[in-house]
């Protein structure tokens, strides 16, 4: 009974969170705002947790266990040597079909005892009134930062305020943390040697800098997890818990990402509400029992 209650308390949360998720954290800061208004198109992929490993194949490539332990969403074959090419058409833990991107974080503890993650939300936003190119595949992006990660509590998608650090969550809450990834890109470099510099963020205005001109989506990563003590100690595989970050790696199928970019992004559409009937007009829908978020 106690399972039951706990797995229908999740699902109510997971139903409106998707609506509270972006809008409370389209951006952490005021310097460097974007707000509900500025979001002129919305693409939600919800994955749930795939697998973890201490491998990163943005930051330690061909470099199986050199890396701190990280928890792994999207696609199932994410390793130390994975590539575009080898992730290609691989199963993925979202309920978006092809949507074979994958996306990790380091992973949780609470007094050195891993917190297992409950959910992924992963937002793809349009900014502004300036065209939004897609995403190149094979991109890759390391975003952290104390001004790009928040720290809240979720309860049925209602959160209380959003934190530089983790809070102790009351009963029937998830911790959560999000990362905001950067949406100018420089039009040449699919990864830089510190992952970062070829990607940069836009302006208050949404405005891309001259160095970085093309505007891809948004990304912003939230990871919900299961409840942690109170007052327990947290840390991270990396460290304290502001080396909180996250690592994007665009292995998606390139006609999915097309589909779901012209329709939502494109298309000016806010698809978050209708996620699921998106999914399931353009044929992407897991299997048409499982609904998603709506």
């Amino acid at each position: 009974m106690r399972h039951w209650r706990r797995a229908k308390s999740r699902q109510r949360l997971l139903i409106s969170i998707v609506a509270v998720g972006l809008i409370g954290f389209a951006v952490p800061n005021p310097s460097a705002n974007a707000t509900p208004a500025d979001t002129t198109g919305l693409i939600v992929s919800r994955c749930s947790f795939s697998h973890r490993s201490p491998s990163d194949p943005i930051v330690h490539p061909g470099m199986s266990g050199m890396s701190h332990s990280h928890d792994f969403f999207g696609n199932t074959t994410t390793n130390a040597d994975s590539t575009a090419d080898s992730m290609a058409g691989q199963t993925t833990s979202c309920r978006t079909v092809g949507d074979t991107a994958a996306y990790w974080v380091p992973t949780l503890y609470a007094n050195k005892r891993i917190v297992e993650p409950a959910e992924s939300l992963a937002y793809f936003q349009a900014l502004g009134s300036e065209p939004t190119a897609e995403m190149p595949i094979d991109l890759k992006i390391v975003a952290g930062g104390k001004d790009n990660v928040r720290w809240a509590c979720f309860d049925h998608g209602m959160t209380n305020a959003k934190f530089n650090r983790p809070q102790f969550c009351a009963r029937g809450q998830l911790l959560s943390v999000g990362i905001k990834f950067p949406e100018c890109w420089n039009g040449i470099d699919l990864d830089s040697h510190d992952h970062r510099s070829h990607m940069a963020y836009a302006s208050v205005d949404n405005v891309c800098p001259a160095t970085h001109p093309v505007k891809v989506p948004r990304l912003t990563f939230w990871v919900l997890y299961e409840r942690t003590p109170r007052k327990a100690t947290l840390t991270l595989s990396s460290g304290p818990v502001d080396t909180a970050h996250a690592d994007f790696f665009n292995t998606a199928d390139p006609a999915t990402q097309t589909k779901l970019h012209d329709f939502c992004l494109t298309g000016k559409r806010i698809c978050y509400k209708n996620m699921y009937l998106v999914l399931k007009k353009l044929g992407l829908a897991r299997n048409a029992t499982t609904k998603l978020s709506t």
